[in-house]
């Protein structure tokens, strides 16, 4: 007896399937791709480098915005050296104290 071979089921031609990148992701998630923190995140949004839509009050960013961001990095060392450099009023300010010490009244 003859093994019958079926050529669709050959092991080089078995591929899985590909996943389409989603077109919208969170915050959270935009992070996550970006290895950068939300306040960051949300710094680059405001100074209009990132793109973002709002979908209600929800913000989302497009997949390919942000592989564009990316790619602007990339191409663009004034850009990378512009988000490296410290903000405009020199080195981060220290945090400030909390707690009831911290606070004034205004009756005192």
């Amino acid at each position: 007896m003859s093994a019958v071979t079926d050529s669709s089921t050959d092991a080089s031609t078995i591929r899985p399937p590909t996943l389409a990148p989603p077109l919208l992701v969170n915050v959270k998630q935009a992070c996550q791709m970006l290895g950068l923190g939300r306040t960051t995140l949300y710094h680059l949004v405001q100074r209009g480098i990132v793109k973002s839509v709002r979908i209600g009050g929800a913000l989302r960013f497009r997949f390919r915005d942000l592989c564009e961001f990316v790619d602007a990095l990339a191409a663009d060392d004034e850009l990378a050296q512009s988000l490296a450099a410290p903000t405009a009023g020199g080195a981060r300010q220290p945090p400030r104290p909390s707690g009831p010490s911290s606070k004034r009244r205004a009756d005192v």
